[in-house]
């Protein structure tokens, strides 16, 4: 098992840092670090160092997968909103002795992922939808502690990134128009409590299909129910598969997520397939939650007959494990160096 090019790859979301090394093998070697304890992502890439077997990151090629649309450059800080790091890529290059430090946005590293042939079957499942279809546009939606989406071409394999999941839900029936209201009042109180201005921020599907969003719902779900929320985030709530209000929330969140998918499937004429990531989408399929009958119902809606045909032999995949973006880091490797050598 050799390593490939000395290179390892690292997914930074929201909740967790995702880092192992590419091997002959694919991604392998992989540990995960909770960001909320760590104070830094220097102090997170030096315990991964401490437990790494080959040792010391020097020499290497660090390539990371970062869950925010922001250009990289040598000289602006980057920084993690949910947990307050900053960090200079140039110092950081520099502090590790890194030979090259690259970083990818990660709803682009989960559309290479998308391309990456070498582990077909590993990273994606095939659910639906038509078994063979032209090479064309695409759509690769990742939830996790927010949410994002890429449109990927496979006629020329390519790929656009997006701001992802920063626009008004829309709702089709009287009861996701009730949960979607109430949930975006949850979402509001908890602002105001954490003493944010949210005068004119506008309610986006983000906060709906992320891991917090699931938990707005389930909140929803409890008020039209006249119950009181037994669970506190949305962790507790999918340790409890068989709750019939959780079971529920997750049919809720499966339509909204296929909603979603028709709104950006038609807007960007990309029905050739769907990939659904995400570290949310994991910890859902793992819970035997996520609804794909609810998804599709939602995101097939009945329209003139030339959509209706587009969307319904649209080829449907959902992730089949949790390391998504490091295969897609995988193909980024590839294609940064060429054949990477052994």
């Amino acid at each position: 098992m050799q390593r490939l090019s000395n290179t390892v790859i690292a997914d930074l979301g929201g909740t967790f840092l995702r880092i192992g090394e590419l091997t002959s093998n694919g991604p392998e070697n992989i540990q995960e670090i909770e960001v909320s304890q760590v104070s830094s992502f220097d102090q997170a890439l030096r315990s991964y160092e401490a437990c790494r077997a080959s040792g010391s990151l020097e020499g290497c090629t660090l390539i990371l997968s970062y869950a925010r649309k922001q250009q990289y450059d040598e000289v602006h800080e980057l920084p993690h909103k949910r947990h307050g790091w900053k960090w200079l890529p140039e110092k950081l290059k520099s502090d590790l002795k890194l030979s090259e430090f690259h970083v990818v946005h990660d709803a682009f590293a989960m559309g290479l992922a998308a391309f990456n042939e070498r582990h077909e079957g590993e990273i994606f499942r095939y659910v639906r939808g038509a078994r063979t279809r032209k090479p064309g546009k695409g759509i690769v939606i990742l939830a996790g502690t927010g949410l994002g989406h890429s449109i990927i071409n496979r006629a020329d394999r390519s790929i656009h990134d997006t701001h992802g999941g920063h626009f008004p839900p829309v709702a089709v029936t009287e009861e996701q128009s009730t949960i979607a209201s109430d949930a975006a009042a949850y979402t509001r109180d908890r602002a105001k409590k954490a003493d944010k201005n949210t005068k004119s921020k506008t309610f986006v599907f983000e906060e709906l299909l992320s891991g917090s969003g699931f938990y707005n719902i389930y909140l929803a779900v409890c008020r039209r129910d006249f119950a009181d929320p037994i669970y506190s985030d949305e962790r507790h709530a999918l340790e409890n598969v068989d709750d019939q209000r959780v079971r529920q929330t997750a049919k809720l969140y499966s339509e909204f997520l296929g909603l979603y998918a028709h709104i950006v499937a038609n807007v960007s004429h990309a029905y050739e397939s769907v990939y659904l990531c995400g570290g949310f989408l994991h910890r859902l399929v793992a819970a035997d939650l996520l609804d794909l009958d609810a998804f599709h119902r939602n995101f097939t809606l009945n329209m003139v007959d030339s959509v209706n045909e587009d969307l319904r032999s649209a080829q449907v995949y959902r992730l089949s494990g949790q390391h998504t973006a490091l295969y897609g880091l995988e193909e980024y490797a590839f294609r940064l160096h060429g054949t990477a050598a052994t």
